[in-house]
């Protein structure tokens, strides 16, 4: 069983990486990206759309997700990590038929985490399959 959710989770990145091959940025701080599936970020539950996810001005550690057409809107806490890509990227991961966002990297390099443990992520996934 383990084997098979880290396959989903390889198949989420390369999915979200293929997905956001023209995201861009309006600022250095900032991504704007069409994700192509529904996703879960922390608790709330969000559709396939364009979102728009930056980090809040005077807190590096707060992070936003929004809708462009402002239905959906979060903030949610996170914590640094190592990615050191130079491009704009969300990296999603994926257990049972449900995405979760993962990680937000912007354009300067800088890398954010959202901490969600396998089994917090088994427990959404399972409401979601129960409640859609």
């Amino acid at each position: 069983m383990k084997k098979s959710l880290l396959n989903g989770s390889w198949i989420a990145a390369a999915a979200a990486v293929m997905a956001l091959a023209g995201a861009s940025t309006a600022r250095a701080d900032e991504i704007v990206a069409k994700v192509p599936f529904n996703f879960i970020a922390g608790k709330m539950h969000f559709p396939a759309g364009e979102y728009v996810v930056k980090t809040a001005p005077d807190n590096p550690d707060i992070v936003s997700v929004q809708g462009t057409d402002g239905r959906q809107s979060l903030f949610i806490l996170t914590i640094p990590t190592n990615d050191r890509l130079e491009q704009p990227h969300l990296v999603f991961t994926k257990v049972g038929n449900q995405y979760f966002l993962a990680r937000i990297g912007d354009e300067s390099g800088t890398g954010r985490e959202i901490v969600m443990s396998r089994d917090m992520m088994e427990r959404e996934a399972a409401d979601a399959a129960v409640n859609p």
